[in-house]
């Protein structure tokens, strides 16, 4: 399944703002479903040296379902942009 909430950004172009985890997953994986797409970007942000002490510092914890805009600058800063 493609998800729904893609078609509410502009095609090509990526908005620094805040995202839920399910909005930047999608954004990242955007042709598989979407528990998927979240795992695959939890395990990206994981596995990554920097990014889970980066991701701490700006107050991210466990469990967390919306990231703000200094943490998604992060992601991007790190995995490139979706």
């Amino acid at each position: 399944l493609l998800h729904p909430m893609k078609k509410n950004l502009p095609t090509g172009s990526f908005h620094l703002r805040s995202y839920s985890l399910i909005e930047l997953a999608i954004l990242y994986s955007p042709s598989v479903q979407t528990r998927r797409a979240v795992r695959q970007l939890k395990r990206w942000i994981n596995h990554h040296p920097e990014l889970p002490r980066h991701l701490r510092l700006l107050g991210y914890t466990n469990g967390q379902r919306v990231l703000t805009p200094k943490q998604v600058a992060c992601i991007v800063d790190c995995l490139g942009e979706p």
